[in-house]
């Protein structure tokens, strides 16, 4: 019940929100136009803009949740077939009388070939 309560406040919260926005994006149109006819359809396009990007923020948010609680729909989901993991291959054993690999020498020249 709790999480009903946390959409429905959500909702709200993004419906205001984008009707603000609306409502400046409204005001900015009428200024700059200087007639209230455009500005109307900018502001209600920029609201639905807005109430789009937030009920899909809100759904996003709160999809995981709805599905693990009711758990999918049988008449949509689609059955998942499992395939078997494939089988790893070891990697072959080194042998413990393998020689040991020489380090390359560092320094200057003159150390490294002293060493020879």
């Amino acid at each position: 019940m709790r999480a009903l309560f946390e959409v429905l406040a959500e909702t709200v919260t993004a419906f205001f929100f984008a009707a603000s926005i609306g409502i400046a994006a409204g005001a900015v149109a009428a200024s700059g136009m200087q007639r209230l006819g455009p500005a109307f359809y900018v502001a209600m396009a920029a609201f639905l803009i807005a109430a789009a990007g937030f009920g899909y923020a809100i759904w996003r948010k709160h999809y995981a949740r709805a599905r693990r609680i009711f758990g999918p729909i049988e008449s949509v989901a689609v059955p998942v077939q499992r395939r078997a993991a494939p089988k790893q291959r070891r990697a072959a054993p080194t042998p413990t009388h393998a020689p040991r690999r020489r380090r390359p020498p560092t320094g200057s020249p003159g150390a490294v070939l002293s060493r020879f």
